[in-house]
């Protein structure tokens, strides 16, 4: 037997939430089959998960002699939908003839389903699921499929178009000053690809003497856990980087800048196992290695469809959004 799941609309399975799932199942028998019915499912959920710190002993169900997992665990729900392409769980059994079937479906993908993403202790998932239900035995194929949230942050908003500042300071022993950093950035509402840039003024007040700059942009993930208590895990990698060699102790005013990578949006308010979010991070070391920090938060989204007035052969520009891919290394501050 083989099975197939195809999306007719958007053969790679790439979806905004909102639009419409459209395709085929597609069986394929060698020979006939006796079926009750065959189902298809879809299924989009979030889930955390890691081990507490400190491992103890484990325990044993006494009851069934199983080791009892102890860690921490969190899982939400966005999408669950049944629909019966033929009969049914209860339905008498019939016959499948041999050779292909086809069986259309349809689903609509909700409005407030986050982006997927795939993180170290969770991830967000679609899936498409194809099951055969047979007498005494269950036949199940499964593909899964990325959604897109381009709802949660449209970086023309007004509010992410305003430029903002951080200020920070440090004091050093035996010094009478202190070091004062300040980071500004042209506005907080990004996309993937655009170039940030950064001014940096430093205040040395102290007479101490830098070592070197270094630019982070930041994603902090947020895993929740709800078992076996609610348990919160923050996760930091620095996505893209760059080093400015420093030298001397004079105030100074400095300027970089930093392409931010494919990434999924910031994702804050759709899901409450896993949320998204990401800053730029400025480090001053001193030769002393110690270490002057300031960080702003920015938001990651997409720029809205904008469509332009009919050109003479009455056609549109459309502003095109492109699909994610996450890829990062960790942080470690």
């Amino acid at each position: 037997m083989q099975c197939e799941i195809k999306f007719h609309n958007n053969p790679k399975g790439y979806y905004n939430a909102g639009e419409t799932i459209v395709g085929c199942a597609i069986i394929t028998l060698p020979e006939k089959l006796s079926i009750q019915g065959i189902a298809f499912k879809v299924n989009g959920y979030g889930e955390s998960k890691w081990p507490p710190k400190k491992q103890k002993k484990p325990k044993i169900d006494k009851k069934t002699g199983e080791i009892i997992d102890n860690s921490f665990h969190g899982r939400e729900d966005y999408l669950s939908t049944v629909n019966f392409l033929l009969g049914s769980e209860k339905a008498l059994s019939i016959e499948m003839p041999p050779g292909k079937s086809f069986y259309d479906f349809q689903c609509t993908i909700p409005k407030n389903c986050p982006s997927s993403f795939e993180g170290q202790h969770g991830h967000i998932r679609y899936e498409a699921c194809l099951e055969i239900i047979s007498p005494g035995n269950a036949i199940i194929h499964t593909e899964g499929f990325t959604v897109s949230n381009i709802t949660e942050n449209n970086i023309k908003a007004p509010h992410l178009m305003v430029p903002i500042n951080m200020e920070s300071s440090r004091s050093f022993c035996c010094k009478s000053g202190d070091v004062n950093l300040y980071m500004d950035l042209p506005k907080t509402g990004f996309v993937s690809g655009e170039e940030i840039p950064i001014t940096v003024k430093v205040e040395n007040n102290a007479g101490v003497y830098f070592k070197s700059l270094i630019f982070h942009f930041n994603q902090v993930i947020q895993y929740t856990s709800y078992q076996p208590k609610i348990q919160i895990k923050t996760s930091a990698f620095s996505l893209a980087d760059k080093n400015l060699i420093l030298s001397g102790a004079a105030s100074r005013t400095m300027q970089g800048s930093l392409v931010i990578p494919e990434v999924p949006p910031t994702s804050e308010a759709f899901s409450k196992v896993i949320r998204i979010s990401y800053e730029i991070s400025v480090i001053i070391e001193t030769t002393r290695k110690k270490i002057i920090r300031s960080s702003v938060p920015v938001i990651i989204g997409y720029e809205p469809v904008e469509i332009t007035a009919p050109a003479p052969r009455d056609t549109v520009d459309v502003q095109s959004i492109g699909s994610i891919s996450s890829s990062m290394s960790e942080y470690f501050m």
